[in-house]
């Protein structure tokens, strides 16, 4: 595993990033201050980065954007990204893309708006009812797959879910889970920050852009 990024400032006390992408840490450590995005959002746009050739900035426009990807293929999770595609979710007002840290903060923000809404509540009661009986603390990732079946999917948001590749998605920082309360709490918590773009989907969970 990467180590975190220790870049910070000094002058608003934002926490260090945690960037576990080694092209995303290394353009964030070249930036002199830290982009303001949170770990989820960093970690959405590592697959990204990982998959972007350099980039040349200012970026000036949609059009300067696609010559410089092309001939590229974007591969994230696995999946293949129409980098036209990709362009037309970018609003025109936000060009022109001055550097990276201007782009790291504008992809953040089309992430989120992106992000479709849900009925958190009602998901988190759906996903319940297929949940069997749980013995807490469940202490890892690991006990959790098995806990929860290693070859069961689930129903979610209309899509059927993978127990290993929705475990995947869940930080270390989440664990222990202590008691049902507590994996309500936290599933709210992850379906509020569900990745946009996720590999080997199935049914319509959740999208590409």
């Amino acid at each position: 595993m990467v180590s975190p990024t220790n870049l910070t400032s000094r002058h608003d006390g934002r926490k260090a990033l945690s960037v576990d992408s080694p092209a995303l840490r290394k353009i964030i450590d070249g930036l002199s201050s830290r982009p303001l995005v949170n770990d989820f959002d960093a970690s959405e746009l590592a697959a990204i980065f990982e998959a972007l050739p350099e980039l040349k900035f200012p970026v000036t426009s949609a059009g300067h954007l696609l010559d410089q990807l092309a001939g590229h293929r974007l591969v994230v999770h696995r999946i293949e990204l129409d980098p036209a595609r990709m362009a037309k979710y970018v609003p025109a007002h936000y060009f022109p893309i001055w550097s990276y840290d201007n782009l790291i903060e504008k992809m953040a923000e089309l992430v989120r708006a992106n992000r479709p809404v849900v009925d958190t509540e009602a998901e988190v009661k759906a996903l319940r009812r297929q949940i069997p009986a749980l013995k807490y603390p469940i202490k890892s990732a690991n006990d959790l797959i098995q806990a929860l079946g290693t070859t069961r999917t689930y129903r979610f948001l209309g899509g059927a879910v993978d127990v290993k590749q929705a475990v995947s998605h869940i930080p270390d920082k989440l664990f222990p889970i202590d008691s049902d309360k507590d994996l309500d709490l936290k599933l709210a918590y992850l379906i509020n920050r569900r990745p946009l773009i996720v590999g080997h989907r199935q049914g319509g969970g959740t999208g590409t852009p």
